[in-house]
C-alpha cells in the first residue's frame, strides 16, 4: 500500500456529531514527551488512548459509544491502538522527526477532525494537509512525520492501527 486520501470519509451528520463530542472541552488529554523516540526537538503532544490491544478492552467511555461506525467503514479486522491526539499550536510550525507506529506492516489510518495548516509527511515527501473529515491510510511500518499548526488553537485527529 502506498497511501490513500479520501476526503468527506465519514457520512457528515456522523462526523459533525463525533466533532462536537471530541472538541468541546471535555476529552481528558495526556502529556506525551516526544513525538518520535531520540528526538533532538523539543517535540509533545497529547493524547486520548482509546483502545489498546494489549489490554484487551477499550481504554476510553468513548470506544464504544462513538467509534462502532468508524470501526465498521474502515473494515476493521483486528485493531491495534487507536488513540486521539492533539498538537498544540507552539507559535511556529514544529516538524516532528519521522517515526514508525509499530514496527510490522500494517494499516495506519489518520482521520483529520479540524481543517489546519498542519500536515503528515510520508517518507517520499508527500504531504497530506490536516483537512476535517479526510481519511489518510497508509503502512504505519513506514517512517513518516507529523506537524504542529499555526493557523488554529490546536490539531486534532483520530489515529488507528489495525489489519
Amino acid at each position: 500500500m502506498e497511501y490513500i486520501v479520501k476526503d468527506d470519509f465519514l457520512d457528515e451528520k456522523y462526523f459533525k456529531w463525533l466533532q462536537d463530542e471530541l472538541l468541546d472541552g471535555s476529552v481528558k488529554w495526556d502529556y506525551q514527551d516526544g513525538v518520535a523516540k531520540d528526538s533532538d526537538e523539543p517535540d509533545f503532544y497529547f493524547i486520548h488512548s482509546l483502545y489498546n490491544a494489549n489490554t484487551f478492552q477499550p481504554d476510553s467511555k468513548y470506544f464504544n459509544s462513538h467509534f462502532g461506525k468508524l470501526i465498521n467503514d474502515l473494515d476493521i479486522r483486528a485493531l491495534k491502538r487507536m488513540r486521539l491526539i492533539m498538537y498544540t499550536n507552539c507559535g511556529k510550525q514544529i516538524i516532528h522527526k519521522r517515526h514508525r507506529d509499530l514496527d510490522y506492516d500494517h494499516t495506519a489510518a489518520l482521520i483529520y477532525l479540524n481543517t489546519n495548516d498542519g500536515f503528515t509527511e510520508l517518507d517520499d515527501g508527500t504531504r497530506i494537509d490536516s483537512i476535517e473529515n479526510r481519511l489518510l491510510l497508509f503502512n504505519g511500518n513506514e517512517l513518516h512525520s507529523s506537524s504542529t499548526c499555526t493557523d488554529q488553537k490546536r490539531r486534532v485527529l483520530i489515529s488507528l492501527n489495525y489489519f
